[in-house]
């Protein structure tokens, strides 16, 4: 099934509002601990009409009290 790209952006708009008090309550619970580990991956990006690719990020934050049996575990 052949989709509209601006189907598409409508659908993952949606998505998002959907899903932004689910992504705070994590965004919470990852602020709450005593370390927080960041990482920052570039991924190439295709541009709309274009041959070329441009490089986008992508920022992750965790937080993994594993290492020391944090209070997480509990």
């Amino acid at each position: 099934m052949d989709l509209d790209r601006s189907t598409m952006a409508d659908w993952v708009g949606r998505s998002t509002a959907l899903l932004e008090p689910l992504a705070d309550e994590i965004g919470q619970i990852a602020r709450r601990g005593k370390a927080l580990f960041a990482d920052d991956t570039p991924v190439k990006m295709k541009t709309p009409g274009h041959k070329k690719t441009k490089t986008a990020r992508v920022w992750t934050y965790v937080r993994d009290e594993r290492p020391w049996s944090g209070s997480s575990l509990r």
